[in-house]
């Protein structure tokens, strides 16, 4: 079993088998968090994929892979009280929405459809480069850096460079296109 810093820099390289067990480690912690903060069902989905972006985002300034069970948590709980702080500020009408069909408020799957979206034009306003490579590291199987060379035909030697530039404009684009998302560490 790799050690977490062993996992860290192998998951920093985007070896699929890292994140595989990055995620497989501390999925139960997330999901413990969430409960802890009083957020079930899609909305503590959205608050553990929130939390897995940032940690796929800000890996490179993980200095003490040890500590990675503390920033998962943090990281996860900023996001919880974020949630909170959006539904409080929602202002009620005396009409209440009936739940969605998986019982979660209508309010939830609103705001996970914005973020989706913002997601969306933030990959959008990178350049051509930057957006196909995203757009492939962004499904939900990741293709390894090969398959990924392959399908761009970008050398194996450039992918981990032209994702750390992608990352920072993405970061760049989601700033100018909602500062809160980018407050909470998304």
């Amino acid at each position: 079993m790799p050690t977490p810093g062993e996992l860290i820099a192998a998951a920093a390289r985007g070896e699929d088998a890292a994140w595989a067990e990055l995620i497989g480690r501390h999925r139960h912690l997330v999901r413990t968090v969430c409960r802890r903060h009083g957020v079930v069902g899609p909305g503590a989905e959205d608050v553990a994929q929130t939390t897995w972006l940032a940690l796929f985002v800000h890996i490179d300034r993980i200095h003490t892979p040890e500590g990675i069970a503390g920033w998962l948590r943090t990281t996860a709980a900023r996001e919880c009280l974020s949630l909170h702080r959006r539904a409080a500020r929602e202002v009620l009408t005396g009409e209440v929405e009936p739940p969605t069909e998986d019982g979660s408020p209508v309010e939830e799957h609103v705001e996970i459809l914005r973020l989706c979206e913002l997601i969306r034009r933030a990959v959008a306003g990178l350049g051509h480069r930057e957006r196909a490579l995203m757009e492939l590291m962004l499904q939900p199987e990741t293709p390894s850096y090969a398959e990924i060379s392959r399908r761009l035909g970008m050398p194996l030697g450039a992918i981990g460079p032209v994702r750390q530039r992608a990352l920072r404009h993405l970061h760049q684009q989601l700033a100018v296109l909602d500062p809160e998302v980018v407050a909470v560490g998304v």
